[in-house]
């Protein structure tokens, strides 16, 4: 075997891993991919075709952008197998947090890679032609060549550090310069760097093409959240496909295979998949979304556009489609899509311990063995990402049956999430779910401080005074009206500052407690913000937080709204789906003195479904509710003939504004 092409799958693996992390998502068709007669063409096809490279985002390959040391260190380290690291805490730009920490920590122990100065490693920077060749001369075991430099117009300007694997890569005619120049101190881009891998391993490479039944799977949520920010989508399932690809590498035929039946994530019960995900689901089959893969090999799939083009236009299912692309690709190269971790699959806390130095808190792994965990950061309160404590402060090691986190320093009273991601990339983090009904099960621990609510005179009061805190430490709020004194308890309204996906709620922005102490009658519920105080009323609240302890007491509205008002002046928009066509009905409706006096469609059908609509809309139907309260609307029937999903939508898409 030739010399070069045995470093092939270790020279391949790193350069994917290096671009992937450079992109963060998988790329979803490019708009920018070079035509078929250009220089670039082949070698980022060729890269394509390896999944040695990935999208800078879901739509650009970004030929022409530049490689940085970060890249490269991560490149290297996997190319040797480098597994002891440096300790780099004098590089002031390299944090825990940062993707490139660990390789760049073990590159430097390695030797291949050293700061710019003391303390500035630069992992941004873009690293230059000689630096880049140099470490691609060293993974190929360069030896001493011939004197080639004298050939280049400026051979003179190579660092002498760098002559060595320059010339060897010449030799091997690897590098063969840029209309005879080197240009050793300029940065080196994408394509360039894929062309240098073309020269080395491609044009030796037998073609190796895929036969036959493949399987592969995919999580509906691709989104493999960044450092710091809080897990948005729960993975309900993963899409399970059948491809059968021909001799010439091209797919004959796609089915599915047991999507419902094996690939739903724990928790996630069928009768929620069949309410919510499967009817954009069955939209792409029906819709025929697997012909459009037929005929096409794996570079082919790589480039479909499903992020903006016809499958989602019909259908609104953004993230199916692309599960459903990336499980293709999965299939051709024999990779499973993440796992899904179990409900107790997880870190779980222990008491922490406090100290005048910091706390310190033991982890037990209940995670599974191949689970590489990688502590990523840690966040004090609620919203994940918005309280990053230093890293200059945190320790983490393993420790018996799990891990021992110290963080230096007086911790406040709450919640301290934990964010962990698997190195080897085999499973999803904790999430906040894995289905609808599955407890949270991402990491975290709570500091008790004695700190204690109470509420009298109409004011809530805090025990530590630092109400900005306690607002971010708010696990719920439940308001139940009374009935006498006794809780309706079907009528109860759950507040969470953090909804159910992770994401921040409206809470922040409006939150039920003032800074006064005294209840904001404001304050919204649910995804639909619907009022939660009626004037007169009253109500059971139940406050229950993170070391703040838990509150009850009885509320009595004072200018909540009115039975059947429904909101204030302004503008607001509500939406409603339009029976099984996959789009929603939206409109925006302004409101004063309680009743509607104006009402603006913004739903943006397609095909026959922009005939439906518009048609409803000629006809003026939405003059019907103007000058109506939310109580009338809600009383009006369906008179509208020809068009009963449309309407029925029109009326549900107006309540919600109105809520």
């Amino acid at each position: 075997m030739n010399k070069k092409l045995k470093y092939l799958p270790a020279v391949a693996a790193a350069f994917a891993i290096g671009f992937a992390l450079n992109g963060g998502v998988h790329a979803q068709g490019f708009e920018d991919m070079p035509k078929e007669n250009h220089w670039s063409y082949r070698p980022i096809r060729f890269c394509l075709d390896k999944n040695y490279l990935k999208g800078m985002d879901e739509v650009h390959i970004a030929p022409n952008a530049s490689l940085t040391r970060g890249q490269m260190a991560a490149i290297m380290n996997r190319v040797k197998g480098t597994s002891e690291k440096a300790d780099i805490s004098a590089f002031k730009d390299v944090k825990v947090q940062d993707w490139f920490y660990d390789d760049i920590a073990k590159a430097v122990k390695a030797g291949f890679i050293s700061g710019r100065s003391a303390s500035e490693m630069a992992p941004n920077a873009k690293i230059t032609r000689e630096e880049a060749f140099t470490i691609l001369a060293r993974v190929l075991g360069e030896k001493e060549a011939k004197q080639h430099l004298d050939a280049f117009k400026d051979g003179k300007d190579v660092a002498p550090w760098a002559a060595k694997g320059v010339n060897f890569l010449v030799d091997q005619k690897i590098v063969n310069g840029d209309n005879g120049s080197l240009r050793p101190k300029d940065g080196i881009t994408r394509a360039e760097f894929a062309q240098i891998v073309f020269q080395a391993f491609g044009k030796e490479e037998a073609p190796q093409v895929q036969e036959g039944v493949l399987f592969g799977d995919a999580n509906v949520d691709q989104q493999q959240y960044p450092a710091i920010a809080p897990f948005v989508h729960p993975p309900f399932y993963n899409v399970r496909v059948k491809v059968t690809v021909g001799k010439d590498g091209k797919i004959q035929s796609v089915e599915d295979n047991e999507t419902i039946e094996k690939g739903l994530a724990p928790g996630m019960k069928k009768d929620f998949f069949e309410k919510k995900n499967a009817p954009f689901f069955n939209q792409l089959k029906e819709q025929k979304f697997y012909d459009k893969v037929k005929g096409l090999d794996r570079a082919g799939v790589e480039a479909l556009k499903v992020n903006h083009g016809e499958v989602d236009a019909l259908t609104g299912a953004t993230e199916t489609g692309k599960a459903f692309k990336q499980a293709i690709l999965n299939a051709f190269d024999k990779k499973e899509g993440k796992k899904f971790l179990s409900e107790k699959e997880t870190l779980v806390a222990e008491k922490p311990m406090v100290t005048k130095q910091g706390v310190t808190v033991h982890f037990k792994n209940n995670l599974p063995k191949d689970f590489k965990v990688k502590l990523v950061s840690v966040n004090a309160g609620i919203y994940n990402g918005e309280n990053v404590i230093d890293s200059s402060k945190i320790q983490w090691k393993a420790a018996k049956d799990g891990f021992d986190l110290t963080i230096a320093g007086d911790l406040k009273a709450g919640k301290y999430m934990v964010n962990i991601v698997d190195e080897s990339g085999k499973y999803r983090s904790p999430d906040f779910e894995s289905g609808h009904g599955s407890p949270r099960k991402y990491p975290f621990f709570v500091i008790e401080k004695g700190a204690k609510l109470a509420y009298k005179d109409g004011k809530l009061t805090i025990s530590d005074n630092d109400y900005a805190n306690f607002q971010q430490n708010i696990e719920e709020i439940v308001v139940t009206p009374l009935k006498g004194n006794e809780p309706i308890k079907d009528k109860a309204m759950d507040i969470e500052p953090v909804g159910h996906h992770g994401t921040k709620g409206d809470y922040q922005k409006n939150p039920m407690f003032l800074k006064d102490g005294s209840i904001s009658e404001a304050v919204t519920f649910g995804r639909k913000k619907a009022p939660v105080f009626m004037k007169g009323v009253s109500y059971k609240i139940e406050v229950e937080t993170y070391g703040y302890g838990t509150l009850e007491f009885t509320y009595t509205a004072k200018e909540g709204i009115k039975e059947g008002e429904g909101k204030k002046d302004g503008s607001y928009t509500g939406k409603a789906p339009v029976g099984s066509f996959g789009y929603d009905f939206i409109a925006d409706v302004t409101v004063k003195d309680g009743k509607i006096t104006a009402i603006k469609d913004n739903t943006k059908p397609d095909g026959e479904s922009a005939k439906r609509h518009n048609a409803y809309i000629d006809a003026k139907m939405l003059d019907k509710f103007v000058g109506k309260n939310a109580k009338e609307v809600k009383g009006m029937a369906d008179t509208v003939s020809g068009a009963t999903a449309t309407s029925k939508a029109a009326q549900e898409a107006i309540l919600n504004a109105l809520k």
